[in-house]
């Protein structure tokens, strides 16, 4: 009879995963764990580590967008030199007389949109 595991440590943050990770990679390796039971659970554990990437990335986006609408707060419309408002951003690097050469779709590279937010959808295996 297998040794019951120990149970994980909170997955709330990309810490607590990789100690998980760590705990069930050590589990497999004394025999606690299955080696099929433990890259189930390493591959679960992979995609929360992501999900807690992406949501720490959508907070960082949050707080610079609250940043910059704080900043044309403070300019004014016409603070940034002339400009055509609040909403002017020159074009970027690269653009083309007119501005918008070599712009791509918000979504490119995603395979799937839903709830107005692109989702990739490569690379999720089923246990």
């Amino acid at each position: 009879m297998r040794e019951a595991a120990d149970p994980l440590p909170p997955l709330d943050n990309a810490v607590g995963v990789r100690d998980a990770m760590a705990q069930v990679i050590a589990d497999a390796a004394v025999g606690k764990r299955s080696s099929e039971d433990a890259e189930c659970l390493v591959s679960m554990l992979t995609q929360q580590l992501h999900a807690i990437e992406v949501a720490v990335l959508e907070e960082e986006v949050k707080g610079l967008e609250r940043n910059r609408a704080g900043r044309r707060l403070e300019r004014g419309p016409n603070g940034n030199g002339g400009g055509a408002g609040p909403d002017f951003d020159p074009a970027p690097a690269g653009a083309g007389a007119n501005g918008n050469a070599n712009l791509q779709p918000a979504n490119q590279g995603r395979e799937e949109i839903r709830g107005g937010r692109s989702l990739p959808t490569k690379g999720i295996k089923a246990c």
